[in-house]
């Protein structure tokens, strides 16, 4: 008869690209097809935007110095108001920033000796209009995780020069900041680069970190080195995020994948793939069924599988959790579904 193996994984996984994991189990029945993992509890998205790019903001440079700040009544801003900065950190320069067309353009000249800058962008209400007075609660008391829908932050870079890096702050106040940091490679599409809230560190001097629904103000500090054609660094948008989960499984043998019955009794490697494109989830589940299975006996008769013990082992991607008395990469919660134990 046919029978269904059913076996539920809950798991937390950073934002990244993917976690491969493998299985072996001694097969008393063959699979004609391979499983499938079912995602389930995503939660629903409710992406907040703290900046589109699409108000524009006349191009500043330094030297000789400057600052500026674009205000909108829109909905493309967070707060209404972004607040922009530019300094030359090495060379002569000079570095330049400005937002048309829908992007933000930062450009270094390249120069003998070398040039580098700097970029700072502020999202917090700007009262009085005025980029050098910085006001960490003036946004109020934002809610970026909106409602618990959104595990981290979505920067779409359009191009980057390699090297370039950014420091993204959130602040719930003036004591407490949260910040996370990137190096970006050389870029030349448009690119999702995914911040997850939980690499959001205390911020160095902080008496803690900032409470991300309880948010006053969002800075972004860009750095980049020169080249001879600017822009050295474009940036379309920067959003909050929700998870984008994905999951399959494939039975191998031998590293090949299986299209059709093997021997009972065979050792079968099950692979499976958990991407995750989106920021950080948690509380996520995977239902993982494997289907049509039979004996494969000459005489035709069909019967149940029977479930062995499971091993896991990362093989590339980010991290599992696992358990702390278990072996590694064995899930910390994970459960079997005949009840026996999991090594």
């Amino acid at each position: 008869m046919n029978s269904n193996v059913s076996r539920r994984r809950n798991l937390d996984t950073n934002s990244g690209p993917y976690s491969r994991l493998k299985c072996l189990r001694p097969l008393l029945a063959a699979p004609f097809l391979a499983g499938l993992l079912l995602a389930s509890s995503l939660p629903t998205t409710a992406q907040v935007t703290i900046d589109s790019f699409t108000t524009n903001q006349a191009t500043i440079t330094d030297p000789p110095g400057g600052a500026s700040t674009a205000v909108t009544g829109g909905a493309d801003i967070l707060g209404g108001k972004r607040g922009l900065k530019v300094r030359n950190l090495a060379g002569p320069g000079p570095t330049t920033a400005g937002v048309s067309g829908g992007f933000l353009e930062i450009g270094v000249t390249a120069t003998t000796p070398d040039s580098q800058g700097e970029v700072d962008l502020f999202w917090d209400g700007d009262s009085d209009n005025n980029p050098a007075t910085f006001d960490p609660t003036g946004l109020g008391a934002v809610d970026l995780t909106a409602g618990g829908t959104q595990g981290g932050f979505l920067l779409l870079v359009d191009s980057a020069q390699a090297g370039s890096h950014l420091i993204l702050s959130v602040w719930e106040d003036a004591d407490r900041v949260s910040r996370v940091g990137r190096v970006l490679p050389a870029i030349a599409a448009p690119t999702p680069i995914f911040l997850g809230f939980s690499e959001l560190t205390a911020s160095p001097g902080a008496v803690a970190p900032a409470d991300l629904t309880q948010v006053g103000a969002i800075t972004l500090r860009l750095g980049a080195t020169e080249s001879a054609s600017p822009p050295v660094l474009r940036i379309d948008s920067l959003t909050t995020a929700a998870p984008s989960l994905a999951a399959a499984k494939v039975d191998t043998l031998a590293g090949v994948p299986v299209t059709g019955p093997v021997n009972p009794g065979t050792t079968l490697r099950y692979r499976v793939t958990i991407a995750n494109e989106g920021a950080g989830a948690q509380g996520v589940g995977f239902e993982d069924l494997v289907t049509d299975l039979n004996l494969g006996a000459p005489s035709g008769v069909r019967t149940t599988a029977l479930a062995r013990r499971d091993q896991y082992s990362t093989v590339t991607g980010v991290p599992v959790d696992t358990a702390v008395d278990g072996l590694p990469g064995l899930l910390a919660n994970d459960s079997d579904a005949d009840g026996d134990a999991l090594t």
